[in-house]
């Protein structure tokens, strides 16, 4: 959910228009794209492995069994991965025509992000930082050496 300006409700409230719905969804960003902005973000860098969706559907079904068993609260569930590969695109041209609301830079908005969840100690500090060297994994050793 995303806090909106008093200027934008007040456009929304305008006398005499009647009732209207907007879609405000900022920008499309493909999940590896999305990985590769936050690995820049924190300095970390993961091995990411794509999976089928009914692969992870049927994960998403065992997730939803394991939650009812174990007191952790799982990061995913059926549902989540079923929304996720959905890829549902949105179109707020409508918002930002007659309201003038465009979506935040979503680098910035997850900059952001990653500082207050490492300010709140959610996440090492170091990654809010863009990482450093000691929380980098270390190259595998080559051939020549």
């Amino acid at each position: 959910m995303q806090a909106l300006d008093p200027v934008v409700h007040a456009a929304v409230m305008e006398p005499g228009r009647g009732p209207r719905r907007y879609m405000i969804a900022g920008h499309y960003v493909a999940l590896p794209e999305l990985i590769a902005m936050l690995q820049q973000i924190t300095g970390r860098r993961s091995r990411i492995t794509a999976i089928p969706a009914g692969a992870a559907l049927a994960v998403g079904r065992v997730a939803d069994l394991a939650r009812r068993l174990l007191p952790a609260r799982l990061p995913f569930s059926y549902e989540s991965i079923w929304a996720g590969a959905l890829q549902p695109h949105c179109d707020d041209s409508r918002a930002a025509s007659e309201l003038g609301v465009t979506a935040r830079d979503l680098k910035a908005t997850l900059t952001d992000t990653v500082q207050w969840l490492a300010d709140q100690g959610h996440l090492p500090a170091a990654w809010a930082a863009g990482g450093s060297s000691a929380d980098q994994p270390k190259p595998a050793p080559s051939a020549d050496t």
